[in-house]
Order: C-alpha cells, then structure tokens, then sequence
C-alpha cells in the first residue's frame, strides 16, 4: 500500500482534510501493462491526488530467474507551490513470514525511538524515551525486550521508529523468509507496528498477529501536520519529482 502524502492518524494540512494514510491509498489507480515477455513483466501504475496537487507513478516489475519485485516510485508537485508530504510503503507481515522466534535482521547502527505514548490502554512493548541502540531495549514495566525476535501471540501492541540506516535493508528469517531494500536517504525511517493479538476492540478484535516494517520519510504515525512540525515532513519544491526505487525479495 502506498502511503502519501499522510502518515498515520488523519490530519490537516493548509486547509485540506487528509483520512488515515490518505490519500492515493484510497483513490482508483490506472493500470497499463508495459514488458511481457519471457525475461520480464512490468505494470505501470498511476494516480492523482485529490485534495493536495501531486501525481504519483509507481512500476512493479518482475524479472525470470528471481524471486523479487522491483519497485519504482515517481512522486511529482505538479504545483507552482513548494510543499510537504510524508511517503511510505505499507509493508506488513504475517503467516508465513512472520511466526514466533522468526529473526528480524537490520544493518549496524539502527536507533529505536518510541512512540510518543502507548497506542493499547493494556501496555506497550518498549518503553517510552530514547532514543534506544537496536535490538535489545527498555521493555515497559520493566526488564528489557529484545526486537529482533517476533513475540508469541498476544504479545503487547506498539510501534517504534527506527532510525539510522547506512543504507536501507532487512530482512525476516524463517523457513520464508524475505529481505526488502529501499532508498535511506529518501526514506530514512522505518515504521515497526506491532499488532500481535492483545487489541481486543475495534478493527482488530484480537484477532490480527501481524508486524509491519514500513520503510517511510518521516514521523510520526501522527500524520502530515505532526511530521511538518517536527522537521521530518518531505519537501517537494515546484514540479519537483521525487523518485524512489525498492526491492523486495522472498528468501527460501
């Protein structure tokens, strides 16, 4: 799922209304087919913003022999204004990359800082403050927990903000497995929500045991005002086209 130009919670920005995630998310895309042959297969895949004046592209392609899709993203102000935007990929796992004791792996260097305040009223995961070093942290109430292991079922919900990629990579470890690599200087946060059962109300109802790891621009889930005010929010100047390019790969 494409995230742009809100991150998060809704918000407003110079006047226009953005829904959760909004907007392209929410909106129709074109479709166009553009390679077909034996060697590769590509889709181009468009749309544009309703409320805020940006057009967005984005070309899957597969290529034979492997076992990755390639992913490239163009995102273009088509405005003579110079503006902001938040912009993430929606990345989120469950069965059968994710199940419990998989390893999540991340370069050396990676920070951890958590979410401002606790998105479950039953707890949280990590404790609040930081910035913490990757991948043993402060665990809330005491103790420490260690990120890079996928918990049990039923474990705490939360989400964290990793920062500090010398270049933008994971990967999950399992009998499935999957590495995803992205642009860090583009995006050089990466979303680690955590939903593993313990919300039992609405949407979830216990019933989701998922985690994302969401390469994005900016932080955090408090939408596009939230991130323009902490300085982390992109800016795209007048016709400026932004272009980011990614790659996720199924390891057996």
């Amino acid at each position: 799922q494409e995230v742009f130009p809100n991150g998060g919670a809704p918000s407003e920005y110079r006047g226009a209304r953005l829904a959760q995630h909004g907007e392209v998310a929410g909106l129709p895309w074109t479709c166009e087919v553009v390679a077909d042959t034996e060697d590769e297969v590509a889709v181009r895949l468009g749309v544009r913003a309703r409320r805020l004046p940006y057009r967005l592209e984005k070309v899957f392609r597969l290529r034979s022999g492997t076992a990755a899709l390639e992913v490239e993203g163009r995102a273009t102000n088509e405005s003579d204004l110079a503006l902001h935007a938040m912009w993430g990929q929606h990345l989120v796992y469950g069965l059968p990359f994710l199940r419990p004791g998989a390893r999540i792996r991340l370069p050396e260097g990676v920070r951890v800082i958590p979410h401002a305040s606790a998105i479950n009223p039953d707890g949280r995961r990590v404790r609040a403050g930081g910035p913490w070093r990757w991948p043993v942290v402060p665990a809330d109430g005491g103790g420490e927990t260690d990120l890079s292991v996928v918990p049990e079922r039923g474990g705490p919900s939360d989400i964290v903000y990793l920062t500090g990629f010398p270049t933008g990579w994971y990967e999950i470890s399992g009998d499935i497995g999957m590495r995803v690599e992205w642009d860090a200087t583009l995006l050089p946060y990466l979303w680690m929500w955590q939903e593993l059962g313990a919300s039992t109300g609405y949407p979830w109802w216990g019933r989701v045991y998922t985690v994302g790891l969401e390469p994005f621009s900016s932080m955090p889930t408090d939408g596009l005002a939230a991130a323009v005010t902490n300085g982390t929010a992109l800016s795209l100047g007048p016709y400026e086209t932004k272009v980011l390019s990614w790659r996720a790969e199924v390891l057996a």
